[in-house]
């Protein structure tokens, strides 16, 4: 199991990459949107770290970066943190 592995609390086996494919990677970094492509069988936190926004060493950002997903059916979700939380801040951007 690898360090973002851990800190996600899963691994990223079969199911978890066909759900990472079905969806579509987004974020909000010092202020711009960025959209991952489609189709991509890996978390935010491999993105973020090619990208060169964090590594394994260095991953406070995951706390910080507002990210989220398109799912395969359109729907938004936005949050932060290994753990997906949302806060009054994430709300906001549901509510624009």
């Amino acid at each position: 199991m690898d360090a973002f592995e851990k800190k996600y609390g899963f691994k990223e086996d079969k199911k978890v990459k066909d759900f990472h494919k079905s969806r579509r990677m987004f974020c909000i970094y010092e202020g711009k949107l960025y959209i991952a492509e489609s189709g991509l069988p890996y978390s935010h936190a491999v993105w973020f770290t090619n990208m060169g926004w964090i590594s394994e060493k260095n991953d406070k950002l995951m706390d910080e970066i507002v990210r989220g997903i398109i799912d395969d059916k359109g729907d938004v979700y936005f949050y932060i943190g290994y753990d997906f939380k949302v806060d009054e801040r994430l709300e906001k951007y549901g509510r624009r």
